[in-house]
């Protein structure tokens, strides 16, 4: 177990709080989230995390040992955002097919801003000017695409599995990162049906 530099007051004594490994680990990323889209990632420094978290040195050091594993780590929790996003679909359109929901879900992710998509775009970024982080990549997408691979199993069904193959994950990078650069903010429903229509010939030309 870790302390926080936070204290609680008890009669008067201020004792200091204690924290597990995982909340200490929780409690980096987040304030590295929010340093990452407010000044940009590459201008954020271990150093910065560890004064505004008030850990030591040795301490943020003992959970990760550059800037990459934080983001590293933000990014791979973005995969439950994006099951949450289908879970929301089903439930507001009981109606609606998996496969209809699952492409709908790829859709909104293509046009999605939230701090997820922000936080992937900045690492794309990076690894465009720095070539020595593909390996960092490799094993981000690694950890992702079992964290996917598991959701798979929770849904009974593995016929989306191309979702996760390469020239699928390039073709959501290319149009994600052009869309940053554009500035273009969210999609009409003409062009998301354009969309729609591709992922779902996507889907039956690669449905095993």
């Amino acid at each position: 177990m870790v302390f926080s530099r936070n204290s609680i007051d008890k009669g008067g004594d201020s004792i200091r709080v204690r924290m597990s490994k995982d909340e200490r680990r929780i409690q980096i990323c987040e304030v590295a989230r929010k340093m990452f889209l407010e000044k940009g990632f590459e201008n954020v420094t271990m150093k910065d995390i560890m004064n505004e978290t008030g850990i030591s040195v040795g301490g943020l050091y003992h959970h990760y040992a550059n800037i990459y594993e934080i983001l590293g780590d933000l990014i791979v929790h973005s995969q439950k955002y994006k099951n949450n996003i289908l879970f929301e679909i089903r439930k507001n359109n009981p109606d609606m097919s998996l496969d209809d929901a699952m492409v709908e879900t790829v859709v909104l992710l293509l046009f999605d801003e939230s701090d997820y998509s922000k936080l992937y775009i900045m690492l794309m970024i990076a690894i465009n000017s720095d070539g020595s982080l593909h390996k960092i990549k490799s094993k981000i997408d690694e950890k992702m695409r079992q964290e996917y691979l598991d959701f798979l199993k929770e849904l009974g069904s593995d016929d989306y599995k191309c979702f996760i193959s390469d020239e699928f994950i390039n073709f959501m990078n290319i149009f994600k990162i052009g869309n940053y650069h554009l500035k273009y903010e969210g999609g009409t429903e003409e062009v998301k049906s354009i969309y729609r229509e591709f992922i779902k010939i996507y889907l039956d030309k690669h449905r095993k």
